[in-house]
């Protein structure tokens, strides 16, 4: 009789976690662009630039890089949120696209690869990527350098032959 009341505690908080992620899921930002400050923390200036380049290598590659900046991931961790935020995204760029995340409040970042360009960038490299360009630059909240730090060592990983 025991377990079957521990059984039900465990359905009970399942179904709370699962619905708690199924709102975060409901509110997460469109990825709309190529840069979307929804944290309002990279400036014009350093926007107008990422977009530049970002389109001149999708014209070229048909790769799209995304970054999107968010205040916090909430109770989910940020790769998690990454991942959702680029499981949402358009479906003719996901597979070929990766998203660059800016947590603000978290001051941490996560990357989500698409899944056509594993092979170029794997899940070291990404974590290369955060732990080194971005990570201390997040920390001490140069957020234009973070962005565009991270950005190019994504598209260094992208151009590179495999």
């Amino acid at each position: 009789m025991r377990w079957k009341g521990l059984l039900m505690v465990a359905m009970v908080v399942c179904g709370q976690l699962q619905t708690a992620m199924a709102t975060q899921e409901e509110t997460l930002p469109q990825v709309v662009g190529r840069v979307a400050d929804y944290a309002g923390i990279i400036s014009l200036s350093q926007i107008h630039l990422l977009e530049q380049i970002s389109s001149q290598h999708e014209f070229i590659s048909k790769q799209r890089v995304a970054v999107v900046t968010i205040e916090s991931s909430g109770a989910i961790s940020p790769r998690h949120y990454a991942e959702q935020l680029h499981r949402n995204w358009d479906n003719e760029r996901r597979d070929s696209g990766v998203v660059l995340v800016l947590y603000k409040m978290q001051r941490s970042a996560a990357i989500a690869v698409g899944e056509a360009l594993r092979g170029k960038l794997n899940e070291a490299q990404v974590t290369a990527i955060i732990s080194g360009e971005v990570g201390a630059k997040m920390r001490s909240g140069a957020f234009d350098e973070a962005a565009m730090d991270g950005f190019k060592a994504i598209l260094g990983q992208l151009a590179e032959e495999h």
